[in-house]
């Protein structure tokens, strides 16, 4: 029994944090203070990514990601051509839950991103190449939005990958969104 309750704790403990962010999440119900602070947790980690990207830092950019992106060589090949080619900054505009879950990989989220994307130089007119298609490095709009999907591991929120492509939003959007301007 004694080894049922060492075990039960801590699977108590992830069961009640998925129930509180899926719940909170799937039904737009406010998030308590459990639900709140691991949003807190996963915007951190966004903008820790996208601080990197802004220095062009790849090990910066893999260090918030899981170990198991997809297609990671690539990816990593097409960052370092993309930092050569492109100065561009980002900003994280806002983060909005959509869905948490226990998978057989772990607690997993969905959440909604909108970012700011800028230009730097003279390549005002970048072409829009195939990286750039399935990416979120620079997309054609200066405000988009994206769901990106996130994994807890060790105890930590890393980006596993953004589920679709980016779609173009307006502040007016966002103002309507959240009933108050930015």
């Amino acid at each position: 029994m004694r080894r049922f309750r060492n075990f039960s704790r801590p699977f108590t403990r992830v069961l009640g944090l998925v129930l509180a962010l899926a719940c909170s999440f799937s039904f737009g119900a406010e998030l308590n203070a459990r639900g709140r602070k691991e949003l807190q947790a996963i915007e951190r980690m966004i903008q820790q990514n996208f601080e990197a990207s802004n220095r062009e830092d790849v090990r910066g950019v893999m260090a918030t990601m899981t170990p198991v992106i997809p297609q990671q060589e690539r990816f990593v090949e097409e960052l370092q051509q993309f930092f050569k080619d492109v100065d561009c900054y980002t900003r994280l505009v806002s983060v909005e839950p959509v869905s948490a879950e226990m998978t057989e990989d772990g607690l997993r989220a969905v959440v909604r991103v909108v970012q700011e994307t800028m230009v730097g130089g003279e390549e005002n007119e970048l072409p829009y190449s195939e990286f750039r298609e399935r990416s979120t490095m620079l997309p054609p709009w200066p405000l988009c939005e994206y769901d990106m999907v996130l994994y807890k591991v060790r105890n930590k929120w890393l980006i596993y990958e953004c589920d679709g492509q980016p779609r173009e939003v307006t502040l007016e959007e966002l103002a309507g969104r959240t009933g108050a301007a930015d």
